[in-house]
């Protein structure tokens, strides 16, 4: 008895779900209102049909966003309460304390940005040998010295070829 109970119960669940499986594909294959169907031009719909649908439309500005939060209502009201902006006639203006000297833009003199790196390098060199020490500097050009002439004498071969910092200028000379 219970087997064909359970059976029975079987048969009308699937009933119940081809009924429903049947409603969705009717629904899914039915013609879609034009606002659905994907169109580019509206050729095949009637005039002004988009006049009776709702739509939301932004046509003067944003709109200020609805505050749902009670502590930011609160706060809200404390601070017009605080400068005094309640029901008055009178729109106030909260004044605001800034710098009070402006600078005139006519005596602005730009600089370019290499011409702010050459003189912050300029600064910087002339910072440098100030503090420059005599004594140091003579230790390193003999140092420098006496490492010119070891690799003399090793014919170069233990050392990477130095930089020349001289510029050779060619000068073309036409044969005509």
């Amino acid at each position: 008895m219970v087997k064909a109970n359970s059976g029975h119960n079987f048969e009308l669940l699937q009933e119940k779900l081809d009924k429903q499986t049947d409603a969705l594909e009717r629904k899914m294959l039915d013609v879609k209102p034009w606002y659905l169907q994907g169109e580019v031009a509206a050729t095949r719909r009637n005039e002004n049909t988009l006049l009776e649908e709702h739509f939301d439309a932004q046509r003067h500005g944003l709109f200020k966003p609805d505050v749902h939060d009670e502590a930011a209502i609160n706060d809200y009201i404390i601070k017009a309460i605080k400068e005094r902006m309640f029901d008055s006639p009178v729109f106030k203006v909260k004044e605001v304390k800034g710098p009070s000297k402006e600078i005139p833009l006519q005596n602005v003199v730009q600089k370019s940005l290499v011409e702010e790196y050459e003189s912050f390098l300029k600064r910087n060199q002339i910072l440098e040998e100030d503090q420059g020490d005599p004594q140091k500097n003579a230790i390193q050009a003999e140092m420098l010295e006496l490492f010119d002439k070891l690799d003399r004498l090793s014919s170069l071969h233990f050392v990477p070829h130095k930089v020349c910092l001289t510029i050779l200028s060619f000068q073309i000379v036409n044969s005509d």
